[in-house]
């Protein structure tokens, strides 16, 4: 009656730790005879049975099947003793987790570059720097708790970062006008479709604060393997350009999105300014792989004394763009 399919996945990660003459075996419950039976009569008045065996069927299952040589001790024959365990709880709970793992690798690709990534996993917590006062947890998470200096390796100088700082016209209002559960609904509307532009433009997300969206050109880029990594030879007109062009797309963006408390397109402006900057990994709580310098304070007064609905860039971006149409 057993009708096998095997989940590949889980054999690939069964096969990382092999037990000698085991194997998995996965199938439908399979209906007992006596339900069988009752299926051929053609009477409905067995119906809960075999409704139940039907709802059993749809149940995947998970077996364990260990087989032994052994000698048969009365004849003395060569045997072969077979041992059969329903391991369903623990596959499910295997799948789960395999699951879990994935969608935080996911989670961490997007929020850290490359090396920050491989400090992480290299600090597991028996390595000698992980033993201190910590309370251990905190080491396991991989995150520098015990030593600021090691962080401070993971810190990298820029020359010409493009910064973008956008914020939304009429926000304070906004917050005043509606209950906070809609700003939140409304701010992760339009931020979400902001994302989306970051991965079309290629652009590093640094981070939002409030109704602030902050992200960066000439930072990051894409590795053979997809990772998020270090920029090492940015070109600074190239990745000016690419910023410039995402404000643009930001503007359009914007207006699909209305404002809840008076329904009209979303309008934002924004500031840009192109200098040097260091990157790196600040605290261990909520760590952020962050950008620090003027060149922050810069874009954030170019965006904060810019017209509504505009783009403000600084000299030095406008001189890194020499052929772009400003209309």
């Amino acid at each position: 009656h057993h009708h096998h399919h095997h989940q590949p996945n889980l054999q690939q990660r069964r096969a990382s730790f092999p037990m000698p003459g085991t194997f998995q075996m996965a199938g439908q419950a399979s209906k007992p005879d006596s339900a069988e039976e009752l299926y051929d009569t053609e009477e409905g008045a067995e119906a809960t049975v075999s409704m139940e065996n039907s709802i059993a069927s749809l149940m995947p299952f998970w077996h364990e099947v260990q087989a032994m040589s052994i000698t048969d001790p009365v004849s003395g024959r060569a045997a072969l003793l077979l041992l059969q365990t329903d391991i369903t709880s623990r596959a499910e709970l295997e799948t789960r987790m395999a699951a879990l793992t994935e969608s935080q690798l996911a989670m961490l690709e997007q929020m850290f570059p490359r090396h920050v990534l491989e400090y992480m996993v290299s600090r597991q917590p028996n390595s000698p720097q992980a033993d201190d006062a910590c309370g251990s947890r905190a080491c396991r998470t991989g995150l520098p708790t015990s030593d600021p200096a090691l962080a401070n390796q993971l810190a990298s100088s820029h020359e010409n970062v493009t910064i973008l700082f956008t914020d939304i016209v009429g926000f304070t209002t906004l917050s005043k006008c509606v209950k906070p559960d809609q700003v939140m609904a409304y701010l992760n509307e339009l931020f979400t479709a902001f994302d989306a532009l970051v991965d079309t433009y290629e652009i590093y997300k640094v981070e939002t604060a409030g109704d602030c969206y902050i992200a960066a050109g000439g930072l990051t880029m894409v590795d053979e393997d997809g990772f998020m990594c270090i920029d090492p030879s940015p070109d600074p007109e190239e990745s000016a350009q690419r910023v410039l062009s995402f404000a643009k797309a930001l503007l359009y963006c914007a207006k699909t999105v209305l404002m809840p408390h008076n329904g009209l397109p979303t309008q934002i402006r924004v500031g840009i300014h192109t200098g040097p900057a260091v990157t790196g990994l600040i605290g261990t709580k909520l760590p952020k792989y962050s950008v620090f310098g003027d060149t922050m304070n810069t874009a954030s007064r170019m965006e904060s004394t810019c017209p509504y609905g505009c783009i403000q860039i600084s000299q030095a971006t406008h001189t890194l763009l020499p052929n772009h149409p400003f209309t």
